[in-house]
């Protein structure tokens, strides 16, 4: 079983390893040094592997967590690699871009500083949500996001203006 001290000690060697933690969890290493928490299962008798995030963003205890809702899943009968599909595919319009960023924010927190946290949340509610926060997701478009970032420039925040787009990009 992994702890939080060893997952931080992980250096990338020449080919990619495996550093197994219970359950089917495990952290992946390549050797460029990307580092992804994966599950493997099994369903309908056919083994499978699902990729739950990567290392900081990805934290121990959230990659437990997720290898936890997965066997539930699992116990259901429910392929956990076919609902994440179904989640990614889905366009609903009930997904709005503030409801989504707030769980960004919200997921983000753990793994970055206060300052920066309050910072881009800052950004998210003066600049973003008042234009951005009621449409659909899907239907937002890379003029919406230059629009807003030009809007924060031609009020003097340059700085913020350069940090806002990257906040698309998680």
């Amino acid at each position: 079983m992994l702890t939080d001290a060893q997952v931080r000690r992980i250096k990338p060697l020449e080919k990619k390893k495996r550093y197994s933690d219970e359950k089917g969890l495990y952290l992946e290493v390549t050797p460029s040094g990307g580092r992804f928490w994966r599950l493997k299962y099994r369903f309908n008798g056919r083994e499978s592997t699902l990729t739950i995030g990567s290392y900081p963003e990805t934290s121990l205890a959230q990659a437990r967590r997720t290898r936890d809702e997965a066997r539930v899943q699992l116990y259901k009968n429910i392929d956990p690699n076919a609902l994440k599909m179904q989640r990614l595919q889905q366009t609903d319009e009930s997904i709005l871009f503030k409801s989504l960023a707030m769980e960004w924010m919200a997921d983000r927190k753990a793994v970055i500083k206060e300052t920066t946290y309050l910072r881009d949340l800052s950004v998210f509610e003066k600049d973003l949500f008042p234009a951005l926060g009621d449409m659909p997701i899907d239907q937002i478009k890379g003029k919406d996001v230059l629009i807003c970032a030009k809007k924060i420039e031609a009020r003097g925040a340059l700085e913020m203006a350069k940090r806002s787009i990257p906040l698309f990009i998680p």
